[in-house]
């Protein structure tokens, strides 16, 4: 990869984050399934905004790897695993906003 180009690398990783997870959130919201009494108990929250953030560092080591390499195919699965796992923190975003819970856990160690 030239070096020109490592920055429009870098834009067009942030442009395709920002899509996934608006496709993600967009998508959750609109495809609600299941009963609609039936609410989320504790498992559920926990398990959305524990995944949220196990997702997020997917998505950060994804960003990172498509920047810094010249591998074309490490590029492709970086980017693949980069947009899957936006769409999905979307959804699972929309799940807490749903729910009316917060998107970060309130526990800290």
């Amino acid at each position: 990869m030239e070096e020109s180009s490592t920055p429009l690398a870098v834009i067009g990783a942030v442009l395709c984050i920002g899509a996934g997870f608006l496709l993600g959130f967009t998508l959750s919201g609109s495809s609600e399934s299941g009963n609609a009494n039936t609410r989320p108990n504790s498992v559920d929250i926990g398990f959305s905004q524990d995944m949220t953030v196990h997702h997020l560092q997917a998505v950060e080591m994804s960003a990172a790897v498509i920047s810094t390499t010249d591998d074309d195919s490490v590029r492709t699965l970086a980017f693949g695993i980069l947009t899957a796992q936006e769409n999905q923190v979307g959804q699972m975003q929309a799940w807490l906003d749903v729910w009316d819970q917060p998107r970060r856990s309130r526990v800290t160690i």
